[in-house]
């Protein structure tokens, strides 16, 4: 299963960290939160939850399932070296939580579809703007 992820804009002003936590609740329901900080160590300005829809809950599954087997770096090229934004996907594989660091924009060919997935619900969370993946809390709270 997708069980995380975390883009860091580097050395920014205001929002720098998008930390973005998926967890497994009722059955066929995952709680979504994202937390918005403005660098590692800072007080995290916003907390923006929401519920997967059940076609995402599935989908985060199926995303997971096709990763399983599949040969994964811990690092992909040189993350944030020119201070570019960064990504860092969680997958928990064979009950085992691994992660994986990329530039944003550059996500490795097997983890493509799981970047995309991730990246389409962080960014509705930020927004406050549900989409077909997540239905985002009314307590939602923009930039």
């Amino acid at each position: 299963m997708l069980s995380g992820a975390t883009r860091d804009n580097g050395r920014c002003a205001g929002a720098c960290r998008f930390t973005l936590t998926l967890a497994a609740q009722a059955a066929g329901c995952d709680s979504a939160l994202l937390t918005v900080c403005e660098s590692a160590g800072t007080p995290c300005s916003r907390h923006n939850s929401g519920v997967l829809t059940a076609v995402a809950h599935e989908h985060a599954r199926t995303l997971g399932t096709q990763l399983v087997g599949v040969s994964l770096a811990d690092t992909y090229g040189c993350p944030g070296c020119a201070d570019e934004p960064t990504m860092t996907l969680e997958l928990v594989r064979n009950r085992s939580l691994t992660t994986h660091r990329y530039n944003v924009g550059a996500a490795p060919a097997p983890l493509h579809d799981a970047d995309a997935f991730m990246q389409g619900v962080l960014d509705a969370l930020d927004k406050c703007v549900s989409s077909a993946d997540v239905v985002v809390d009314a307590t939602c709270k923009t930039p």
